[in-house]
């Protein structure tokens, strides 16, 4: 039976924090072998001292002429600049980077909510490695061998309104689950079918997390079995490469 199971009451995070310790001691029934535990990248990036006072920043021309015309504070822009391998899109008041991982989102993936005053918080630098090291932290805490973590965080879609939870680190499963070749309920051979679990795993607990008060930046997800175990695994994989892709 799949079970979605919110940890309410985590206190906030700081720098250098033990994130599988204080959510073990926080989680009264025992973490299981097999489950997935979706922990949304404010917590990582607040532990890992991905947050920048922006009244320190010195913004650039750029950033400068930008906030003018989108009505921003132009040092938080020059954040998401200094954040960004390129910029993708931009119009009078939005920024549509590729950050330095190779996620396309808006303004590199800078966050003000769920921030200190004054501050805004980044991306994990490598969300990957962050989620195997927790991974391994819960192993041992706990006693087990097999704890999956997605790091997640909230992107918008093209051609779509809203948005969306995404996985942008992954520990012990990979991202996605390759279904070509298999036949439908009608016999037909599927082609070209590629389910990005990671990302529908965040979705889910994503339904739970919310997106502002909620207070419940951590789900654990247990009994999905539809997935594949990787020691090696990497959100990166779900990037769809530049040559491959129609609308850039």
């Amino acid at each position: 039976m799949l079970q979605i199971i919110p940890i309410p009451d985590l206190p906030i995070f700081q720098p250098n924090d033990d994130i599988a310790q204080i959510i073990s001691e926080k989680y009264a029934d025992n973490l299981k072998n097999n489950d997935i535990l979706v922990i949304a990248h404010t917590i990582v990036s607040r532990v890992e001292n991905c947050e920048i006072e922006y009244e320190k920043v010195q913004p650039s021309m750029f950033a400068v002429n930008f906030a003018n015309s989108a009505e921003k504070d132009p040092r938080i822009v020059e954040i998401v600049l200094q954040e960004a391998k390129s910029i993708v899109r931009m119009s009078e008041s939005l920024l549509i980077t590729e950050t330095h991982h190779g996620f396309i989102c808006a303004n590199s993936g800078v966050d003000r909510s769920n921030a200190r005053p004054g501050h805004v918080l980044t991306l994990p630098k490598d969300p990957d490695k962050s989620a195997r090291k927790i991974k391994k932290r819960f192993e041992e805490i706990n006693g087990l061998n097999n704890i999956n973590i997605i790091i997640s965080d909230t992107f918008g879609r093209p051609f779509r309104i809203g948005t969306t939870n995404i996985a942008i680190g992954i520990a012990g499963l990979d991202p996605y689950v390759d279904c070509s070749f298999k036949r439908d309920l009608f016999g037909y051979k599927l082609q070209h079918s590629i389910v990005a679990v990671a990302d529908e795993l965040a979705c889910t607990a994503g339904l739970i997390m919310g997106q502002s008060n909620e207070g419940i930046p951590v789900v654990i997800i247990r009994g999905f079995t539809n997935y594949t175990s990787s020691s090696q695994s990497s959100a990166t994989r779900l990037n769809r490469k530049r040559e491959d892709a129609l609308f850039w």
